[in-house]
């Protein structure tokens, strides 16, 4: 293959048309148009701090992170409460009081039985049972 000088300047000017026609054809087209945006009004005011109360409605079952049960060791009257509902507590706070005279009584009664006791010697006569039944000639 010779190469041809004549052909070679043929083609690029084929060339050369092709891209001009291409290049003048895409500028020859009208902008495509863009449509605006709708127009929103937009009003500014200045912020206010208002006070208003949060309310929230729930249905279900209310159970607390932690539980613990108290109990007296002896029954008697509460005179004194030291802590509300729903209040934090800390391990050794004084939650109820009891009146003390209930057991105040007894202990002071084994107090007695006690000195008695060591006075007699432990030879003190134990007294009959209340629901103990004497029947004559036993």
């Amino acid at each position: 293959m010779q190469f041809d000088s004549e052909v070679c300047e043929r083609n690029l000017c084929f060339l050369f048309l092709v891209v001009t026609i291409g290049l003048l054809g895409s500028c020859s087209r009208q902008p495509a148009t863009l449509k605006p945006p709708d127009l929103v009004t937009v009003r500014v005011r200045k912020v206010h701090r208002i006070s208003q109360p949060i309310t929230v409605s729930a249905s279900g079952t209310v159970e607390p992170a932690d539980t613990a049960k108290a109990a007296f060791q002896v029954s008697g009257k509460v005179i004194r409460v030291g802590v509300q509902e729903r209040e934090p507590v800390r391990a050794g706070r004084e939650l109820a009081a009891l009146d003390p005279s209930d057991y105040q009584h007894g202990a002071d009664a084994a107090k007695l039985n006690a000195i008695l006791w060591r006075e007699t010697k432990g030879q003190i006569p134990m007294p009959a049972p209340r629901h103990a039944v004497i029947r004559a000639g036993e």
